[in-house]
């Protein structure tokens, strides 16, 4: 904590959100939010941020998942195999 200066410590949500993008790519989701996501958590509480900012945070990484190359083969392999995801 004492490194980041007190100034920026408004921002550190914006440092989670940035950071979750590309850290669920090399870990699995559980990975980051049982193992990284509770220490960040930890720092944002000694800026006055909420677990739910954090957490809201640490989502807006989910969105670039979409746009790995793991994500259509779902979708082509359930077309062809005509199932349901929730099948």
């Amino acid at each position: 904590v004492s490194v980041i200066p007190e100034s920026m410590g408004r921002f550190f949500v914006v440092v989670i959100a940035v950071v979750s993008a590309p850290g669920t790519y090399p870990l699995n989701n559980d990975a980051f939010y049982y193992g990284v996501l509770p220490p960040l958590a930890a720092t944002a509480q000694a800026y006055g941020l909420t677990d739910l900012q954090v957490g809201l945070a640490a989502l807006m990484g989910q969105a670039f998942h979409f746009l790995s190359t793991l994500v259509p083969f779902i979708y082509l392999l359930m077309d062809k195999t005509e199932i349901t995801l929730a099948e």
